[in-house]
């Protein structure tokens, strides 16, 4: 299966695993439009997605996410960075795979921990774990993520990689841009 046919690629993955900062990256080889499903939907409501989380409450962001994907279904040629909760909720991964090519971005706890660590405040499910808990809080939340995140199209292994590795690792093997 060759990216490039497909107007729809989707990034998957625990938070910090680089999906926006891949995606716009992607977008750019592509010529595609990039979307940050989390920036998305911060925009449209007028606050943070830690305010939504507080004040409207995790069901309501998680409905605004799945709103959001319908929507997607109408645009071509885009990459989509989504939350690392969206592929968990509801059918919303098998939804993703049938719209376009979904591609999980893996990595370790240890590695999201250290990425994390910095702008936990801003994560709203990290808000309330102490920073010396925070890669066992991961360690316990990743594999109940990853039953969803390996139903993914592609699996990359971004440990260890730069953002130009994981470019290229795409590319090669996906034939991207030719």
């Amino acid at each position: 299966m060759e990216l490039k046919t497909l107007n729809r690629i989707f990034l998957i993955g625990f938070m910090g695993s680089g999906k926006s900062s891949i995606g716009k990256k992607l977008a750019k080889l592509l010529q595609y439009d990039f979307i940050d499903t989390d920036k998305h939907i911060e925009l449209s409501a007028g606050k943070s997605i830690t305010n939504i989380f507080s004040q409207e409450g995790e069901l309501f962001f998680r409905e605004q996410e799945r709103e959001l994907l319908r929507k997607l279904n109408e645009q071509e040629n885009i990459v989509v960075s989504t939350g690392g909760g969206m592929p968990c909720y509801k059918d919303n991964v098998v939804i993703m795979n049938k719209m376009g090519v979904t591609i999980y971005l893996k990595s370790t706890p240890k590695l999201l921990a250290n990425r994390l660590i910095k702008r936990q405040n801003e994560r709203p499910i990290l808000r309330s774990v102490s920073q010396k808990d925070l890669d066992k809080f991961i360690a316990t939340l990743l594999p109940e993520r990853e039953k969803y995140y390996e139903q993914a199209d592609f699996v990359l292994s971004v440990y260890n990689l730069t953002a130009s590795d994981i470019l290229l690792a795409i590319n090669s093997e996906n034939k991207l841009a030719e």
